[in-house]
């Protein structure tokens, strides 16, 4: 046997493997598998969760000392009774989402959700200052940030479609679909 034969043949063994390995990770559905989120530096999970303290330009020694205040502000009664809450919210949404209903529906339960959820920020943030009112500058560097990073946006200006979008689109549907 030849050696490009045997290379040939090594090669067209392994495309085999690679598409088989494929066809194993499509759903049954037939629907190919999601890619997996990656958050920064790497972390699974998606994006980043809870305060970006580098954006807030705060120290690493700053950081830490809010990081554990944060921790400890979480066995503050307000802060579990707004996470409970909050998690109550959610799975109001979750259900109405289980069920079908259609995003107008839904959407005061997701702006109650929303709401919720900066609740747990702010009572968060409230336990944090009560403990230790020094952290209060660091605590506003960082709802700074958020807004100047576009968190925190009012109803309305966060993502989704863009009105211009919308109009074009139904400008564009058949009129029989």
């Amino acid at each position: 046997m030849q050696p490009t034969t045997m290379i040939t043949r090594i090669l067209l063994l392994a495309l085999a493997a690679s598409v088989a390995v494929a066809q194993a990770q499509e759903k049954p559905e037939g629907e190919k598998p999601r890619r997996e989120r990656r958050g920064p530096g790497g972390e699974e999970g998606g994006r980043e969760r809870g305060p970006n303290f580098e954006r807030a330009g705060l120290t690493k020694e700053e950081a830490e000392k809010l990081k554990a205040a944060i921790e400890a502000a979480k066995e503050d009664p307000s802060v579990v009774a707004a996470r409970d809450a909050a998690k109550q919210a959610m799975e109001a949404v979750k259900a109405a989402k289980g069920e079908g209903k259609s995003r107008e529906e839904m959407e005061p339960l997701v702006k109650a959700a929303r709401e919720a959820g900066r609740a747990v920020m702010e009572a968060t943030s409230a336990a944090v200052v009560a403990k230790d009112p020094s952290l209060q500058p660091l605590i506003d560097k960082l709802k700074a940030a958020r807004k100047e990073g576009g968190e925190g946006k009012k109803d309305g200006e966060g993502k989704g479609p863009r009105p211009e979008r919308k109009k074009k689109d139904a400008a564009e549907a058949p009129a029989g679909a």
